[in-house]
């Protein structure tokens, strides 16, 4: 969002349309991750069992259908990433979901940029991932229907957090239907 907010301000670049992959919204989570410093719970953890409780995190992410070389790969990338830039980049996007995010929506929805929001999961209220059915809604895509009305939204089913992986050729489609709706023949802005 922070990539539409800047092309707005240069005035130069025009946003013909947006799309989300399996996004969510830590503001709209019931509590941070155990391991997440600004959480009192990490201070009693060590180092080990805050990257024990990220691989389990992210191995939720992941879905009967993804390919074990995608699955691989990914937990080995989070295991070599610099902890020190993990955390800095963790923190700075639930600081911008809790204090720009709803504000960036907004200005998506006032200024009438197409807007697909492709959903494959949410989060419960134990902060566990599941997977979403044709017919179900999440928090984050009901907030997308009260920021941005005319907002596109569908549910890849199937899928866990990796919906462009785990149902590519789903997610192609889609996202080349709704270029070919919306953005190719949309005006400049």
């Amino acid at each position: 969002m922070d990539a539409f907010t800047q092309a707005r301000a240069a005035e130069n670049v025009n946003v013909r349309g947006i799309v989300f992959l399996d996004v969510s919204n830590y503001r709209l989570r019931p509590k941070l991750y155990e391991f997440d410093e600004n959480d009192p719970r990490s201070k009693a953890m060590t180092e080990q069992q805050k990257a024990t409780k990220k691989a389990e995190l992210f191995q939720s992410m992941f879905s009967s259908e993804t390919p074990s070389d995608f699955e691989l790969a990914t937990l080995q990338h989070l295991r070599t990433l610099d902890k020190s830039f993990a955390n800095a980049i963790r923190n700075d996007y639930i600081q911008y979901d809790h204090t720009r995010l709803d504000d960036a929506l907004a200005a998506v929805g006032k200024a009438k940029i197409p807007l697909l929001n492709l959903q494959s999961t949410d989060i419960d209220g134990e902060n566990q991932r599941f997977p979403l059915k044709t017919g179900q809604t999440s928090s984050w895509m009901q907030l997308i229907q009260e920021k941005v009305p005319e907002a596109q939204q569908i549910v890849v089913e199937d899928s866990a957090h990796f919906p462009h992986v785990d149902q590519p050729q789903r997610v192609a489609d889609s996202i080349l239907e709704f270029m070919q709706r919306t953005c190719v023949s949309r005006p400049l802005a």
